[in-house]
């Protein structure tokens, strides 16, 4: 399902961003869009969008999905994260606190353990304008590295990657075998379904080449 994560840092209030917004999804056959900021005030209603509906959210956080689409199931656990309910994808969007550290080192450990408790189930985590970045070389002001990430924030990041990379498929579900149903019918049209190296006796009842030297079959009519 493609979907369009972004800051709209509350433009979609005017009628012409929206209408370009709306255009620009369409073009690109995306589904849902995943929005912070989008609108101002924030506790105004949500602005209509061409060929969406709103899931939720507010001037913070809010979501859009296609019309063709069933209205996804969406809470708030937080005032800064969405969970969001997209077919068989969930997904997680936040948008980390823009001035203290401590802060938000405390929402990436929450957002680890909200992470952690959705098991094995296919998780996409977007959003943020302020993610910090995991390693000091990694958040460069000009040559000199920034020091407006804290270790305790790069503590936290580090364990919900940790989460990530640690994280493995569950393993196929195998049926059950099913109850023998008695001896296969004898002759060269029988099939045995035991036997995974046979192939089924095609529908006019002629054998197969390569099994007992029989001759290819003659074509089906039309």
């Amino acid at each position: 399902m493609p979907l369009a994560s972004v800051n709209l840092n509350k433009r979609l209030g005017a009628s012409g961003a929206r209408s370009n917004l709306a255009a620009g999804l369409r073009k690109h056959g995306v589904k849902a869009l995943l929005a912070r900021e989008p609108f101002k005030p924030a506790d105004r209603t949500p602005p209509a969008l061409g060929g969406f509906t709103c899931a939720g959210g507010d001037g913070h956080l809010a979501a859009w999905t296609s019309k063709d689409l069933a209205p996804p199931t969406m809470t708030s656990p937080n005032p800064w994260g969405q969970r969001i309910e997209l077919e068989w994808l969930l997904v997680l969007q936040v948008h980390l606190d823009a001035y203290a550290g401590t802060v938000r080192a405390a929402q990436l450990a929450e957002l680890a353990v909200m992470a952690a408790a959705e098991d094995d189930r296919p998780l996409l985590l977007c959003g943020t304008s302020t993610s910090p970045p995991p390693r000091p070389q990694d958040g460069l002001f000009g040559e000199e590295i920034s020091t407006l990430t804290t270790d305790a924030e790069r503590e936290a990041l580090g364990q919900l990657m940790l989460g990530a990379a640690t994280w493995s498929p569950p393993p196929p579900r195998r049926l059950p075998p099913s109850p023998s149903s008695g001896p296969s019918p004898a002759g060269p049209a029988a099939f045995d379904a035991t036997r995974p190296a046979q192939r089924p006796p095609d529908r006019n009842n002629h054998r197969y080449p390569g099994c007992d030297g029989a001759d290819a079959p003659p074509p089906l009519a039309p």
